[in-house]
């Protein structure tokens, strides 16, 4: 695949309404681009730096990310299938209503990240981290976690059912009054010891 030029590109799929397909994207640093509902498929980026771009109703399908920032960009109601992401940092990005299938996510930083009424399917976690980032209201399905860190993160109305947190980091976690979203999910003895405190529980 030969490399291009990232903004060229963009600008010229978004024009004329056509995919961008079998591009590599490397070391590429683009602030404030409009992307706007383009299509990517096959297509690599390695070291490249977004910041505040806009990619709202996007699509990733095969794409490959790996040493990349696209910190405070916008992925609102974006679709994603089949996509590796790699050391790569998103603090404060928003995927708000976003699709994600078949994703794997290794050593991402996710903190300060809005992903409320996303729905996230068949997806691989390790190594990443989601500080107090929003995934209220999200629908989660077969996920498998390792190695990460939930930090004071928003989990509000979200069913946790079945997610195995027992090898992660886990503290102040919001969840609503009736910490219903947490019935199902799996904890170490020790998350379970700090969890059953915040309910009022007295260990012995």
């Amino acid at each position: 695949m030969k490399q291009e030029d990232f903004a060229s590109c963009l600008r010229e799929a978004a024009a004329e309404e056509t995919p961008i397909i079998g591009k590599v994207f490397r070391g590429e640093s683009v602030a404030g681009l409009l992307g706007g509902k383009v299509d990517f498929r096959s297509v690599r980026l390695e070291k490249c730096r977004f910041w505040e771009c806009d990619f709202e109703g996007s699509s990733f399908q095969e794409v490959v990310w790996t040493d990349c920032d696209f910190s405070n960009c916008s992925f609102a109601r974006s679709y994603w299938k089949k996509v590796l992401m790699e050391n790569c940092k998103g603090q404060g990005a928003d995927f708000r209503e976003a699709s994600i299938h078949d994703v794997l996510m290794k050593t991402v930083n996710l903190d300060y990240a809005n992903g409320s009424r996303s729905v996230w399917e068949h997806v691989e976690i390790t190594g990443s981290s989601f500080v107090s980032a929003s995934l209220s209201e999200v629908k989660l399905k077969k996920i498998k976690m390792k190695d990460n860190r939930f930090e004071s993160t928003d989990f509000f109305q979200t069913i946790l059912k079945g997610m195995d947190f027992s090898e992660c980091e886990v503290g102040g976690l919001l969840l609503s009054d009736t910490w219903k979203e947490v019935e199902g999910a799996k904890f170490s003895a020790w998350q379970a010891v700090e969890l059953a405190k915040r309910l009022g529980i007295v260990v012995v």
